[in-house]
């Protein structure tokens, strides 16, 4: 009995798991859907830390200034990028309390995982921004 009890306490008081939902976003065709966005850029991992600070090299930039720390608020979480050093991505950043920010739902995309070959969507991506944008400023 004192096993059921237990186990009805420990029922009533779980919680259902957060995990991350994003509503799917249109695939890119024009310039106008990335207004939202102040930091577009191919860049490479430098260094990632714990608190979400993302130390990046960028290779090509395709909209904002050239910066070298953006910031992945949801670090940890079920929404983290589960970015690591090394790769190489897309990151689409907005300005947030003072830090570029980016975060699961936008367009952020891995280009090329550590030593391997480039995923096929995260090089249409790059491509569609190259042709949208021009070729970008490469580093």
């Amino acid at each position: 009995m004192k096993y059921i009890l237990i186990l009805l306490a420990g029922l009533l008081y779980m919680q259902p798991a957060a995990a991350c939902k994003c509503l799917p976003l249109p695939a890119l065709e024009n310039s106008s859907q990335l207004e939202g966005y102040s930091f577009i850029a191919h860049v490479k991992i430098a260094k990632i830390k714990k608190d979400g600070q993302i130390r990046v090299k960028v290779k090509e930039l395709f909209k904002g200034e050239r910066r070298t720390l953006v910031f992945e608020p949801a670090k940890g979480t079920s929404c983290d990028l589960f970015i690591a050093k090394g790769e190489e991505w897309l990151l689409f950043g907005k300005m947030e309390n003072g830090k570029m920010a980016v975060h699961a739902c936008d367009r952020n995309m891995e280009c090329r995982a550590k030593n391997t070959p480039p995923p096929e969507q995260g090089q249409q991506l790059l491509e569609k921004l190259r042709e949208l944008h021009g070729s970008g400023t490469r580093s």
